[in-house]
């Protein structure tokens, strides 16, 4: 009569199977990312929103403020902190270059929402071209013009809640919240836009699963971004005061390419594979 295996034997088992499945996972990832040219898509991409971020922030900060211009002022710090590298010199720019477009009234406005336009619709293309669907221009610009205006009033009012919950909730409730918050508020976005943005939709299991890769990958990009900045304080010596824009275009791409990386690997799992014609 044959023994069982193991514990620890079942246990090695499960460790070699599951490692041979990441390790065909990565490279079907890898072989699609090349093919869907994900590293070319994320220098475009960091390109046009190095060229439209200021005027995404002047958008968001003139619908913000036709509300409450102290919250207006809020969310443009806030905002300015979700860049994947946003030092105190970075913040400072992005704040000072807003407020000036601000100040040219219906001139920065157009120019603002125009320049926001653009950006969206070249994320959405290439979302679109990797999921291999179609969709019409109407409706997409009739998407982008709802999240423009519809996005920047739904943070401002999710940035007041801590306050709200501060006067009702204890102190201990409230510090756990907050940590709920930081940890989950990334991937449970990214999950909502792989989930909903491309025109084929993928699971929610798979959505979730490219959620997490891009998320972790995200936070290992902008760690390792700002070490490399407090470790390396000569590169003012090459570049001089070009090293701040560099590194900020650098670390653009890099999150760009982690944000593509997590809707291909949804996409890849989570779609229905396309079998060729007889």
């Amino acid at each position: 009569m044959a023994m069982p295996p193991s514990p620890l034997r079942r246990a090695g088992e499960l460790v070699r199977r599951g490692g041979n499945g990441l390790w065909l996972c990565l490279r079907k990832l890898v072989r699609r990312s090349a093919e869907h040219r994900l590293a070319l898509h994320a220098a475009a991409l960091a390109y046009t929103t190095l060229l439209s971020l200021v005027p995404l922030l002047t958008v968001a900060f003139l619908v913000t403020a036709q509300v409450d211009t102290a919250r207006a002022e809020h969310l443009l710090t806030r905002l300015s902190q979700l860049l994947p590298f946003s030092p105190q010199q970075v913040q400072a720019t992005l704040t000072t270059l807003t407020r000036r477009a601000a100040s040219l009234g219906t001139a920065g406005l157009l120019f603002g929402v125009a320049a926001a336009l653009n950006a969206f619709w070249q994320v959405d293309s290439v979302l679109v071209g990797m999921a291999g669907g179609t969709r019409r221009p109407l409706h997409r610009l009739t998407s982008f013009v709802t999240l423009l205006v519809s996005g920047p009033l739904l943070f401002a009012a999710f940035l007041t809640l801590p306050r709200i919950l501060w006067a009702h909730v204890p102190p201990a409730l409230y510090a756990h919240w907050r940590g709920a918050v930081r940890l989950l508020g990334g991937p449970v976005t990214l999950l909502l836009v792989y989930r909903l943005a491309p025109p084929t939709k993928p699971k929610w299991s798979a959505a979730a699963l490219g959620a997490v890769f891009s998320s972790t990958l995200l936070a290992f990009i902008s760690r390792g971004i700002a070490l490399y900045w407090r470790l390396l304080p000569q590169l003012d010596l090459i570049y001089g005061p070009l090293s701040l824009l560099l590194l900020f275009l650098v670390s653009l791409m890099l999150s760009w390419l982690g944000f593509l990386l997590g809707a291909e690997l949804a996409l890849t799992y989570g779609t229905p594979r396309k079998t060729p014609p007889h």
